[in-house]
């Protein structure tokens, strides 16, 4: 049996876990990074409407567009004209118009309109109207749909470094700016919190356990498990979005609340030691069944989400689950190996 050897295998999962931890911190961050909030996501598929607008978008190709514009965006300013072209070099988008080129165009053969005519038709669409502040409309390709973030960051240098417009002084609007900008602030949020978190849990562990090589031990399987996670996600093809930024505190908190379970049935097995047995495979002996009964009946309340007709919620029900389910295995290979090899001191059993 296991338990006669377990310096080898404890020794054997913890360089493994050690081995693999490059892989599943890549996989985290790509994770975190495929951050893709598109408002349209959450448009049910079985709708005749979304049906519709897919239909429409087929025929006559995508309506999202970016808008730009800056105090002094004017049709004689010539700026437009250099972000026009320097934006219109770009593979994040297929097209790019302003009140100035339509303008010329309008009054360019064939039309040969009057410049107050074209001006005229223009108004409230490409030109203020006062007849002379103007915008930029970028409709967006689908690389730019792939990287939205990228692409208002492309904007956003390129307007300063080909006209001296600094990024605050941007006006942006349009699908794919708002897109982005939930994207930014998401992960923003995300990464802010998550340190506040571990500090938090750190602390109220160490306090609650009396033994910080033990807090360290359930925290570090709990952040293992998370990642492991998150890697899932991102090397399965999934990407993250507003909803999924749930997924890595819910592993986390689900996590820790194994570990701490995991981690007092150890406490049991020293004060009550089985002859022959080592505590922390005492504790896994106690402790799989309820910790995975556990596990498994919030999978499934999780997976139920797949009956939801909204494609976002039907994702995080599906990793959700995969990842409480994948977090309890890595829990009772990690953290019983840990105690094993490094055991809490005796005083602070």
């Amino acid at each position: 049996p296991f338990y006669r050897r377990p310096s080898v295998y404890a020794v054997s999962i913890v360089l493994l876990a050690l081995v693999s931890a490059p892989l599943v911190i890549y996989g985290a961050k790509q994770a975190l990074q495929s951050t893709s909030n598109d408002p349209r996501q959450w448009l049910p598929k079985s709708f005749a409407a979304t049906d519709t607008y897919d239909w429409f978008q087929a025929e006559f190709g995508t309506d999202e567009i970016a808008v730009v514009s800056w105090p002094g965006c004017t049709l004689e300013d010539p700026r437009v004209g250099q972000l026009t072209d320097a934006l219109s070099a770009s593979d994040y988008f297929d097209r790019v118009r302003s009140g100035v080129s339509v303008l010329k165009e309008l009054t360019d053969p064939p039309l040969n309109l009057g410049r107050s005519s074209g001006i005229n038709r223009l108004k409230r669409i490409l030109i203020g109207p006062e007849g002379d502040t103007t915008c930029l409309i970028l409709t967006t390709s689908v690389v730019g749909q792939a990287d939205r973030t990228g692409a208002v960051e492309l904007i956003e240098s390129t307007a300063e470094s080909e006209c001296g417009i600094p990024p605050q002084d941007l006006k942006l609007a349009g699908p794919t700016v708002d897109a982005a900008k939930i994207d930014v602030e998401s992960r923003r949020l995300l990464f802010g919190l998550a340190g506040l978190s571990a500090l938090v849990s750190f602390f109220v562990a160490s306090l609650r356990m009396r033994s910080i090589r033990l807090a360290v031990s359930v925290l570090l399987a709990a952040g293992y498990s998370t990642g492991v996670s998150l890697a899932l996600l991102y090397f399965s093809g999934g990407r993250m979005n507003l909803l999924m930024t749930m997924l890595p505190p819910l592993v986390y908190v689900l996590t820790i609340s194994s570990a701490v379970h995991l981690a007092n049935y150890y406490r049991d097995v020293v004060r009550c030691p089985v002859a022959g047995v080592p505590a922390a495979i005492g504790a896994i002996y106690q402790g799989w069944f309820p910790c995975s009964l556990a596990a498994i009946t919030t999978g499934i309340g999780l997976i139920s989400l797949v009956l939801s007709k909204i494609e976002p919620i039907q994702s995080f029900g599906v990793y959700s689950a995969m990842g409480v389910v994948v977090s309890v295995a890595v829990l009772f290979l990690l953290l019983p190996s840990a105690l094993y090899l490094f055991p809490p001191k005796p005083n602070d059993e």
